[in-house]
């Protein structure tokens, strides 16, 4: 079931939130429903600034689809392939596990792309228009998924919203007030990220002599493996070059517990 804990990896609940009247339900829209996403299970994994901004948030909270039994399908498949790919265990290492997961993101990532195809305006009782916000659907709700459940310097590659911004920006189809959103979402976006990065304890400060606030209990692990990192990068720098090369003395003077 969507929604459901899959190894710690979640996809929001497909809420159905009406049958569309035969009075406002155009041929083009035959059979279709429409539905919401319900973001709080993910939500209530994080206590604390990961998201998206104020603005941007409410926003895609309100997003309504007019989904066909098809498109429904669809995305319900996509989304459930991208959750087992997560779980499923190979044994290989780190490189090759890193390339399986292309698929789980690639799954993900259509699952939201079909949804944002179906971006629903209940006011003109049609698609949401290009010329309001559309373009930034599909990178606004990947955003919010991955900022709940991945490493935050990640987040805004998988959501590939930085290069919609940049085509919004540069697009000689863009209008004003998509422009206007663009720059809008850029600036909140790195004031909210900003605000991330005071939050959470840099790996020098933990390692060393902590200088902000504690560590949270479920980010040891993953702490853990990045002093592994750290320790076998300085083995193979000294085995290979000895203890006088710069990146070695750099990762000494960086690390206390080298």
């Amino acid at each position: 079931m969507l929604g459901r804990k899959t190894n710690s990896l979640l996809f929001p609940r497909i809420k159905h939130i009406k049958e569309m009247s035969v009075d406002e339900c155009p041929k083009y829209l035959k059979k279709a429903s429409i539905y919401e996403l319900d973001w709080t299970a993910l939500e209530n994994q994080e206590k604390d600034l990961r998201g998206l901004p104020d603005r941007c948030d409410k926003l895609v909270k309100g997003f309504r689809f007019a989904l066909t039994p098809h498109y429904l399908q669809a995305v319900r498949h996509f989304a459930n392939l991208g959750l087992q790919e997560r779980n499923r265990s190979w044994g290989f290492d780190t490189m090759i596990r890193d390339n399986i997961q292309i698929v789980n993101g690639a799954a993900i990532e259509t699952s939201f792309m079909l949804l944002a195809d179906c971006l629903y305006d209940e006011e003109t009782k049609y698609w949401v228009s290009h010329d309001k916000w559309r373009v930034f659907t599909k990178p606004l709700m990947i955003y919010k998924y991955w900022a709940f459940q991945t490493g935050r310097g990640i987040v805004r590659g998988k959501s590939s919203i930085d290069k919609t911004i940049e085509n919004t920006l540069t697009g000689s189809w863009s209008s004003i007030f998509t422009k206007a959103i663009a720059k809008d979402l850029s600036e909140s976006l790195n004031e909210l990220e900003n605000k991330w990065e005071e939050h959470y304890v840099p790996l020098a400060d933990v390692c060393g002599e902590a200088t902000g606030p504690s560590i949270e209990p479920d980010k040891h692990e993953e702490l853990n493996r990045e002093i592994k990192k750290v320790k076998e990068s300085y083995k193979y720098l000294v085995e290979f070059f000895g203890t006088d090369h710069s990146d070695a003395l750099e990762l000494k003077e960086k690390y206390d517990f080298l």
